[in-house]
């Protein structure tokens, strides 16, 4: 069993593995950068301006109604109310 399992040892051995070549180290560094830049992006549109602005109707506070909106990920469309044609395609 021992020689069986012997020749096993050339393969299981210890080896150190160099991943630091000059287009890795650039590819992982313009990587990290592109997604930072994208993360920062998408978040800053939650910050700036207002992102979610619901058409309410009268007597119905605006903020209420745009938290709301934002919670159930809906929204309004202006030309909503004014279309015609059958309720199901709408």
């Amino acid at each position: 069993m021992a020689m069986l399992l012997g020749g096993l040892a050339y393969y299981l051995k210890w080896q150190e593995i160099s991943t630091a070549s000059l287009l890795f180290r650039v590819h992982n560094n313009f990587t990290s950068v592109v997604l930072l830049t994208c993360s920062i992006i998408i978040t800053a549109n939650q910050f700036v301006g207002n992102p979610i602005s619901c058409i309410v109707g009268h007597g119905l506070p605006q903020h209420v109604i745009n938290t709301y909106c934002w919670i159930t990920s809906t929204f309004t469309m202006p030309d909503a109310f004014s279309r015609q044609g059958d309720p199901e395609i709408m």
